[in-house]
């Protein structure tokens, strides 16, 4: 299977934990009301039309009618190829991320060697709060209500592990995976600004590799989270370019 496939059907089974997934002759409209601000919970997807015009009414009707901010996700693989174009005639704002596949099929590594102070376990529902306090630090524009309700419905999954690498007591980085019986997907990799250039990071996906005898895959989209997998032993496998695009507020 492409690498790009085997992404897109991850996320797809991934996203379905966490919100309510309507397909549509032209794609999909994934929606959470309950957590209105989480953006990847709320969105149309994997789009292929004909009548992009009418696409596009539809999703801003859709999301208007629930109040939520209509966005889309346009990626290499949306048709028509100038949907994005469509887009922003209709007033859509758009951002590109460059993200970049890495997978990992190679033999289990060592279980981490970890400094002293240091200890990794495997985070359970009251962990939630050392989740949110984490992730929130290390991006501090993400706010935490949205983290929060997220972290509380994926940690109660049978097929998303998350990890917190704990310092002296305090929780200081975190990583999740989310497993089918195919791959797995590497997500939420966070570090708390004090425990940074520690290796934290790297030892929590060490620990995941270990657990894990199948293909892992994550997305990179800056040159420094990429030499810390390819140390892993990630090689990046597929550019996937995608497009944010939102329609603000009248």
């Amino acid at each position: 299977m492409d690498v790009r496939q085997q992404r897109l059907q991850l996320q797809l089974a991934f996203l379905r934990l966490y919100t309510r997934v309507r397909q549509r002759p032209w794609g999909l409209l994934l929606y959470n009301t309950e957590n209105p601000n989480y953006y990847e919970a709320n969105g149309a997807r994997y789009i292929r039309t004909d009548d992009a015009d009418a696409v596009i009414e539809e999703i801003i009707r859709f999301y208007r009618t629930r109040r939520l901010t209509p966005r889309v996700i346009v990626d290499q693989a949306t048709q028509p190829t100038d949907f994005r174009a469509c887009l922003q005639a209709h007033g859509f704002e758009c951002a590109e991320n460059n993200f970049r596949i890495m997978i990992w099929d190679d033999d289990c590594p060592q279980p981490p060697v970890l400094a002293e102070g240091v200890e990794i376990r495997r985070a359970k529902l009251p962990d939630v709060e050392a989740i949110v306090a984490i992730e929130a630090e290390d991006s501090p524009w993400s706010g935490t209500d949205w983290l929060r309700r997220r972290t509380q419905t994926l940690i109660a999954a049978p097929s998303v592990r998350y990890f917190i690498a704990w310092v002296d007591g305090q929780p200081a980085a975190t990583a999740m995976c989310f497993q089918t019986e195919e791959a797995g997907l590497i997500e939420s990799v966070a570090t708390r600004p004090a425990f940074r250039r520690r290796g934290l990071a790297s030892a929590i996906i060490q620990q995941i590799q270990s657990d894990s005898d199948l293909p892992l895959l994550l997305e990179v989209e800056d040159n420094g989270a990429e030499r810390i997998y390819a140390r892993r032993g990630f090689v990046v496998a597929a550019d996937a370019p995608e497009w944010q695009c939102w329609l603000p507020a009248d």
